[in-house]
């Protein structure tokens, strides 16, 4: 069952089961839809709260370079049970939002404005809590949002999952990154290429491993989609601009074991960025990248400690200040 919604659109595009969809809204069933940014639709996927549970807030979640907006469909059911509706989108360059010769294509500029538009989605006709969510690529968006984003004050809290900052040593290329990226992102913003991380250090279940060999990721990147991630992630070692980042909650997980993205820039970040009061880092010992891809039992952990975090900040109706307020002029 599917619901198709073009954002802005009167008239939405339902499929002859729309009947049926709609209640399928109703018992928490994802439904998609696209919302127009720039010059393509982006391509996105709502995980709603079942009508059963009390709803408490949106989480609009940012996945990482291969991935895209189904990637962690196995997760956003235990966030609905708590009351949490999830929205997720192929981000440009990647899915259903940039097919054949768009896939990889991608630029700073557009990831912001992407972004934001996506936000003006989630809160039209929306005042309620809402949390800025993200993994690794998508983690460090969420981090840099919290300086330069559009709309950050509308965010209720911040959520950054092994963002990619560095890159560990282990995945790092180096040389080439260095001397090819600035050349490739002036002269041939459309070339594109494939790389691969090394499925063992995604997880440490053997299962997953197999699961992401037989489902090789989709790592097409153009230049200037490559040296921005790299870039912006770098931004977040450096003390004058984090420490313009908006004073909202922030959580941070990483795991010790990590070999794709660097555990000890997190934490050289976390201990750095003074503006931000209300701040958690959870640390995992031997965990490995891909924390919502790890074993059963250290997913139900990391799981039981975002559903924690979410609760204690999430406003309750009776203390909620109405968004309208304080958003941007209009923003609405």
């Amino acid at each position: 069952m599917s619901i198709v919604v073009r954002s802005g659109s009167i008239l939405s595009h339902l499929t002859n089961q729309s009947i049926s969809t709609l209640v399928g809204i109703d018992s928490g069933f994802p439904c998609h839809s696209q919302v127009f940014s720039h010059d393509l639709y982006l391509h996105v996927k709502t995980w709603p709260v079942p009508r059963h549970v009390e709803f408490q807030g949106k989480v609009l979640f940012l996945h990482s370079i291969g991935d895209n907006k189904d990637t962690y469909a196995h997760i956003w059911p235990q966030l609905q049970d708590e009351g949490y509706e999830v929205i997720s989108y192929d981000a440009r360059g990647f899915g259903a939002t940039s097919p054949g010769k768009l896939a990889g294509l991608s630029n700073e500029r557009c990831t912001y404005q992407d972004l934001d538009r996506m936000i003006e989605s989630t809160t039209e006709n929306y005042t309620g809590p809402l949390f800025l969510a993200g993994i690794s690529m998508g983690g460090s968006i969420v981090l840099n949002y919290m300086v330069k984003g559009k709309y950050n004050a509308r965010i209720n809290g911040y959520l950054s999952i092994a963002p990619l900052i560095l890159l560990h040593p282990k995945t790092d290329q180096g040389v080439f990154v260095k001397v090819a990226l600035p050349y490739l992102t002036k002269y041939m913003p459309r070339y594109t290429a494939s790389g691969k991380v090394k499925e063992k250090y995604m997880t440490s279940d053997p299962d997953r491993v197999k699961i992401i060999k037989n489902n090789p990721r989709a790592m097409k990147v153009s230049a200037p989609l490559a040296k921005g991630m790299l870039d912006r992630g770098k931004k977040l070692l450096e003390p004058e601009y984090i420490n313009q980042s908006i004073d909202m909650p922030l959580v941070v997980f990483h795991g010790t074991a990590d070999f794709v993205n660097s555990y000890q820039a997190t934490e050289d970040y976390f201990s750095m960025v003074k503006a931000v009061t209300d701040k958690k880092m959870f640390s995992y010992n031997n965990y490995f990248h891909d924390l919502l891809q790890e074993t059963p039992e250290r997913i139900e952990k990391v799981l039981e400690d975002i559903k924690f975090w979410l609760a204690d900040h999430t406003p309750q109706p009776e203390t909620r200040v109405n968004s309208i307020e304080t958003a941007p002029k209009g923003f609405f």
